[in-house]
């Protein structure tokens, strides 16, 4: 399969701490991977700088055959390529949920330019049709305090997905739900990333999900190695 990512020896250091040095790591087309390892080992420092949302010392990020070295690129790249799910929901308390869903195009539309990207009913509709994958539809006029915490992280996973991103990273997913719950949210997860052939990448502790991705890794001492 084509690859997507590649991470090349990659070297994050905070203060004089190293995180990771000599770090390699791809990422290929409709993939899913799981990333385990001990707390503070640097899962989600690696799954941030995957993500573009923060960056390394050395090293060398190709994004599609594509190097990366401009980082006035990275948000728009970002919202184009990838989706995010985290352990906390970080939805807008004061929004909707379709608001909710629909901020990433809106967010698109702010870095394309007026126009290019659609009207808000076009937006609404789009959010409307990820509500409906994750069995929301009404709860579009809902806000998040309204919602348990399993329909709030589905209203992550639909707002992950509005733009169609070809990458899903997911930060402990399921870490805030109960065991019935978080079987539901990654049944759904897995199915929709079959669904849309998106590469999956997610960071968790959770032995059972790692064992349904196609690959996992153990981060240690700044190092990924394959279980």
């Amino acid at each position: 399969m084509p690859t997507l990512i590649h991470l090349n020896n990659i070297l994050k250091c905070y203060g004089s701490q190293k995180i990771f040095e000599h770090l390699h790591f791809k990422i290929e087309e409709g993939q899913s991977i799981a990333i385990m390892g001990p707390s503070g080992s640097g899962k989600s420092t690696l799954l941030n700088i995957i993500g573009l949302m923060d960056t390394f010392n050395l090293g060398e990020y190709f994004l599609e055959r594509r190097l990366l070295t401009d980082s006035k690129t990275w948000p728009t790249l970002r919202n184009h390529y990838f989706g995010f799910i985290f352990q906390a929901f970080h939805l807008l308390s004061y929004r909707t949920i379709l608001d909710n869903v629909c901020l990433p195009l809106f967010y698109r539309e702010l870095r394309i330019g007026k126009g290019e990207e659609g009207s808000i009913k076009d937006f609404q509709e789009k959010a409307l049709e990820m509500l409906e994958l994750v069995g929301l539809t009404d709860k579009a006029a809902a806000y998040p305090h309204q919602l348990s915490g399993g329909q709030q992280q589905r209203v992550a996973i639909a707002r992950s997905l509005v733009t169609k991103p070809k990458i899903l990273l997911a930060d402990e997913p399921t870490g805030s739900l109960d065991q019935e719950t978080a079987k539901q949210v990654m049944d759904l997860i897995f199915t929709l990333q079959a669904q849309y052939q998106m590469a999956c990448l997610l960071v968790t502790h959770d032995v059972s999900v790692a064992r349904r991705c196609d690959i996992s890794y153990q981060l240690k001492n700044g190092q990924l190695c394959a279980d």
